[in-house]
């Protein structure tokens, strides 16, 4: 299995006064996923850019949080989305049932977007996401979502994968801190 690994960029004087921090842009470039690590303890949001990412297979497209003490979280996500597709019929999701990570797009469809994690207590272990997501498919259909996921120690880095671990992924994707 490849993994791309992407060291952090650390803040110049190691605290959030010098404001959001943009770590390097990476292309997938058909690994199975991509980690950013060395993401501060006093990061209170995270975004998470991609465009035109595109899976080998037909798993779910999903990024999942994590630290050096567990590794990368794989359970314990909750998500709700609406969409809009072909600009005509809408439908929402309940609480999803894709707990392995949040879910961002389906696998075989081409998707842009801008997902924002937000710290939600002083430790670090409490995560909201919300995303606004494009898939380009058959019929053409935005997103937008909002779930969250606790864990055990506090963030640390953010990995963008497969619901299966195993597809491989194009695109480019990138991550601010702040």
């Amino acid at each position: 299995m490849s993994t791309l690994a992407v060291d952090s960029i650390e803040n110049l004087a190691g605290d959030e006064r010098y404001g959001p921090v943009l770590m390097t842009e990476q292309a997938m470039g058909g690994a199975v996923s991509v980690d950013f690590t060395g993401i501060p303890s006093w990061v209170k949001k995270i975004t998470i850019m991609f465009h035109s990412i595109n899976g080998s297979g037909s798993s779910n497209k999903v990024i999942q949080v994590g630290n050096a003490t567990d590794g990368v979280v794989s359970t314990g996500y909750t998500r709700q989305y609406a969409y809009v597709s072909d600009g005509a019929s809408a439908d929402a999701d309940a609480i999803s049932d894709y707990t392995a990570g949040f879910k961002f797009g389906d696998g075989g469809n081409i998707i842009h977007g801008v997902v924002d994690l937000y710290r939600m207590d002083s430790g670090g272990l409490k995560w909201l996401y919300k995303g606004m997501i494009a898939i380009d498919q058959a019929t053409d259909q935005f997103q937008a979502a909002v779930g969250y996921v606790t864990m055990s120690y506090a963030l640390d880095r953010v990995r963008l994968t497969s619901e299966n671990g195993s597809d491989t992924s194009t695109g480019n994707v990138n991550v601010i801190y702040e």
